[in-house]
């Protein structure tokens, strides 16, 4: 093997690994809410830096009863992509009644003084059953189909630019079919309690696609139900 080749290898393989600058330090910091409001437990939470297949653990904390959080992790100077975990199963303090929250693209965030903040708060609500309530009140000539979309155990949010549903990518999906005859169907999802979900949906009408549209559903606390007519 040459040693043109052998000095390009060690210099691919240099370029994979996660490399920190000895004399900075970086905070990053954001808060988990519930559904009300109301006192959370402490949720562990856990920052990763990461280039190509480098991943590592570069700082950790627990939110406190606020949920309020900040890291003080070391900077690596190469690293591709900053993610935090709140309340990733397996670890110590783990919440199996709340749902486990990936932020991806932290790094993607305007750094300000060595410090990134997560913008708006992120919403921690209890994993809970929730029907999903389709009722036809008005069309009596098309066929829906549809698609609901929504998170439930886990929840991925993504700062890089261009991320779908303002940054939510969901992770969980159930397909559905309303033919003439039925004027209403029911499905049950598990959901964090709050959160908001998504539908896909088409009408036809003998084979012919006359409307396709997706739409975000807000929670209906009342009736503890997501709603949709047509």
């Amino acid at each position: 093997m040459s040693r043109i080749r052998i000095l390009f290898m060690l210099m691919l393989f240099s370029a994979c690994q996660l490399e920190y600058e000895d004399n900075r330090r970086l905070l990053i910091s954001g808060q988990v809410v519930g559904f009300e409001n109301e006192e959370l437990p402490a949720f562990p939470i856990e920052a990763y830096a990461s280039v190509y297949a480098d991943t590592d653990l570069i700082g950790t904390d627990q939110s406190n009863a606020k949920g309020n959080y900040a890291i003080t992790t070391i900077s690596a100077k190469n690293s591709q992509n900053i993610s935090v975990y709140i309340n990733k199963e397996g670890t110590y303090g783990y919440q199996g009644d709340r749902p486990s929250i990936t932020l991806q693209g932290v790094n993607f965030l305007m750094m300000e003084d060595s410090k990134y903040t997560i913008p708006n708060r992120v919403r921690m609500g209890r994993l809970k059953e929730v029907q999903v309530k389709i009722h036809r009140i008005t069309n009596q000539m098309d066929r829906l189909e549809y698609k609901i979309l929504y998170n439930a155990k886990m929840k991925e949010i993504s700062f890089e630019p261009g991320a779908e549903q303002e940054g939510e990518s969901w992770q969980c999906s159930k397909y559905g079919e309303l033919f003439l005859e039925d004027s209403i169907e029911e499905q049950t999802i598990y959901v964090p309690e709050g959160d908001s979900i998504a539908l896909q949906y088409k009408l036809v009408n003998d084979d012919l696609v006359k409307k396709q549209q997706t739409i975000v559903l807000p929670y209906n606390k009342t009736e503890n139900a997501y709603e949709f007519e047509f």
